[in-house]
């Protein structure tokens, strides 16, 4: 009885901690966006960025501007997206309408967990209306 009682404890101990180990940290990507877009509320020109979790664990994602033409940059939340195949490269998705580039997910190299962010309320009135079709810009680390 005894015996048993470590053994639960001990599967039990090791189940806590695998989870509450912190998954893969998203790394940060830098990428050339060559196109205006829009991400959740912010409208972004075209530039250089790097692209990173705000924290380890955030829902948040900052995109900052780095090819110093200017210092734009915004905060966008997000929500866990699963690919059903390991990412070969990193990336970043767009929904592209006629009115627009909007960034809708983040991708890192060797992973099947990405990022999406929310759909702003614009692109939610222009997908009831138009179609749109996908632009992914590799990044690198």
């Amino acid at each position: 009885m005894k015996t048993r009682a470590i053994a639960v404890s001990i599967v039990l101990g090791l189940f806590l901690l695998a989870a509450s180990a912190p998954s893969q940290a998203q790394q940060p990507l830098r990428v050339k966006i060559p196109f205006a877009f829009v991400a959740d509320s912010a409208t972004l020109p075209a530039g250089e960025y790097m692209v990173q979790p705000a924290r380890d664990g955030s829902p948040a994602l900052i995109l900052q501007r780095i090819d110093g033409r200017g210092n734009d940059s915004a905060i966008v939340m997000t929500h866990p997206a699963e690919s059903n195949s390991t990412k070969l490269q990193s990336s970043l998705v767009f929904h592209v309408y006629a009115e627009g580039y909007f960034l809708s997910e983040m991708w890192t190299v060797g992973n099947t967990s990405g990022r999406q962010l929310r759909t702003s309320r614009i692109e939610k009135q222009l997908a009831k209306n138009e179609t749109s079709h996908e632009v992914v810009l590799v990044a690198s680390r």
